[in-house]
């Protein structure tokens, strides 16, 4: 019985080579880029705030979190985020 190769670690531009679970979702220029996007995925965002994606795009159709549609991509600025978690109002 052969065992399947060992994953391989995503390479990272990141000083020390550490990438956040959320690295994979961001949108932006190259997507290798060591400055963090201003824009996220819906799976991005789930990740920054630390709750599951499902409550991301609830929370998207209900209106309570502001996004921008194009298409079937939805987008959420990093800042909103931010002042979601400052406890801030829109």
């Amino acid at each position: 019985m052969s065992m399947p190769p060992p994953e391989q670690p995503e390479p990272s531009s990141a000083p020390g080579g550490q990438t956040s679970p959320a690295a994979r979702f961001l949108v932006g220029p190259g997507n290798g880029s060591a400055l963090p996007s201003a824009v996220l995925s819906p799976n991005a965002a789930a990740a920054y705030l630390g709750c599951d994606r499902k409550t991301v795009y609830a929370a998207v159709e209900r209106g309570e979190l502001p996004s921008l549609r194009l298409g079937r991509r939805i987008f959420i600025a990093r800042a909103t985020l931010d002042r979601l978690l400052a406890g801030e109002q829109r």
